[in-house]
């Protein structure tokens, strides 16, 4: 029997050997699968980082674009505020004037309040346009409120005494100030919303770039460990 094992000793060292390699071999295949798993992963989450950090970006700029349209908004119905003014003195003019002087000025004034609703239409589609858009109707809009302000002026100087304009003028029933009030409250609100954006935005940038540096962590880790499969046992 002895004799029988050490003729066969060869072939089970040959066996022993061969199942060790294959052993060994798919030790290595797993941990180069691990390492490419763990590669793409972090891959995958630099995406997602930079998606976050164009996202932000452009959040950013749509903020900035807000507040720059929001702040023209205001400074237009300011100008508003101050026409609503002048009609008020043209009709309370137009009151103390004569029969067919009243008529003439009382014609212009619904001309001019006609203007106004115009312009006052072009005004909110400018409000509610897109921070990318809005400037394109920015052109139309400061044209039409200088012809506004120029056909009020022109009925003022031409039909109105300069002492029954001052007279009007005392008399105005506009409130100007809570106009302005109720502009920046409006503004703030827009203002504060789109900050909430851009924070968001940032949270989403910082956790996309965390889970980047995490998945690389754990790429490294499992390259160190290919590369030394003995110390993984």
């Amino acid at each position: 029997m002895c004799s029988s094992l050490r003729q066969n000793a060869p072939s089970l060292l040959m066996i022993v050997a061969i199942f060790c390699a294959g052993c060994q071999n798919k030790d290595k295949g797993t941990s180069v699968k691990d390492v490419k798993s763990a590669t793409d992963k972090v891959a995958k989450e630099k995406e997602q980082a930079r998606e976050a950090e164009q996202e932000l970006a452009k959040t950013k700029g749509q903020f900035q674009e807000t507040q720059e349209r929001d702040k023209y908004v205001q400074a237009q119905e300011q100008q508003l505020v101050q026409v609503d003014a002048s009609i008020q003195q043209l009709k309370d003019q137009a009151g103390q004037q004569p029969g067919p002087q009243q008529e003439q000025t009382q014609s212009a004034i619904s001309e001019i309040e006609s203007h106004r609703k115009s312009v006052s239409k072009s005004l909110d589609k400018i409000r509610a346009a897109k921070p990318d858009d809005w400037k394109t109707l920015q052109g139309d809009l400061d044209k039409n409120i200088q012809e506004l302000k120029q056909s009020v002026a022109a009925v003022q100087s031409g039909k109105a005494p300069s002492g029954a304009s001052q007279a009007a003028a005392g008399t105005s029933g506009n409130d100007p100030s809570k106009s302005e009030q109720q502009a920046k409250q409006k503004q703030a609100e827009q203002d504060k919303a789109a900050q909430a954006r851009a924070d968001q935005a940032k949270a989403q940038a910082d956790q996309a770039k965390s889970q980047a540096d995490q998945a690389k962590s754990q790429a490294d880790q499992a390259k160190a460990q290919s590369a030394n499969p003995t110390q993984t046992k």
